[in-house]
């Protein structure tokens, strides 16, 4: 199972209490009510890439671009044929 990002308000609330360089990584993230390696890892980022945001993750890329499934989408919008005979029409090609 992997690990669940943190949403953009407690990011942000990171961001600016380490604006204020007054508490510790430690503090900040019992203020906040994350751990300490959220902390690092939301500092190291907003160094880099100059936001809070993630990096992006790794993973196999889509087939089709959103374009492409949405020019399918049209095209085969009004067609009447069952899942299953599209899937086995495929499957025997």
């Amino acid at each position: 199972m992997g690990k669940k990002s943190v949403t953009n308000d407690v990011r942000f609330q990171i961001i600016c209490l380490l604006k204020d360089k007054t508490k510790s990584n430690r503090e900040i993230a019992k203020l906040v009510g994350v751990s300490e390696k959220c902390v690092r890892t939301t500092r190291k980022n907003n160094d880099i890439y100059g936001t809070p945001k993630e990096s992006t993750r790794p993973g196999r890329p889509r087939k089709l671009t959103n374009r492409d499934q949405n020019s399918l989408f049209i095209q085969f919008k009004n067609v009447k044929i069952r899942r299953e005979t599209v899937r086995r029409s495929l499957t025997s090609k």
